[in-house]
């Protein structure tokens, strides 16, 4: 009983300096598929160990998550406020704050932190009844949440 590697499922990816062309892996007579990018465990993983795709990524699937509650959330009519603070921190929340542990470090930098802002900005939109113009600092107020 062997373990066997799937020639065509295995990817390479770049973890550290940079290449001007993508590199020629070998594995028994086929080449490795080069990726910019890999997905494991539904964090996605750029070059040089980079999670901003994940975090780009992560707004998509936030906006589509939003997208299929504004049916349920409306402005005049819908869910009260203490239901709408349950479904933000029941459904949004985790699907923000999903493997954090993991791409944390990234916050130490400014597009991070903006990448993240503009996540929680999209859920804490679809959840309050406010202007688009209203900051994403007084939504986060507005919501019980820290800034």
């Amino acid at each position: 009983m062997g373990v066997s590697v799937s020639d065509t499922k295995t990817e390479c990816m770049l973890l550290k300096g940079i290449l001007s062309r993508a590199p020629s892996v070998r594995m028994g007579e086929s080449c490795m598929k080069y990726v910019k990018e890999v997905k494991h465990l539904g964090v996605s993983v750029g070059e040089r160990m980079s999670f901003r795709p994940h975090l780009e990524r992560m707004r998509e699937k936030i906006i589509r998550v939003a997208g299929s509650m504004s049916r349920i959330l409306r402005k005049e009519w819908g869910l009260r406020r203490r239901a709408t603070s349950i479904t933000y921190k029941g459904l949004l929340f985790p699907c923000i704050s999903y493997s954090a542990s993991v791409w944390k470090p990234v916050l130490r930098f400014q597009y991070g932190r903006d990448l993240l802002n503009r996540c929680q900005r999209v859920a804490l939109y679809a959840c309050l009844s406010v202007c688009r113009t209203v900051s994403t600092d007084a939504m986060q107020i507005l919501m019980g949440e820290a800034p």
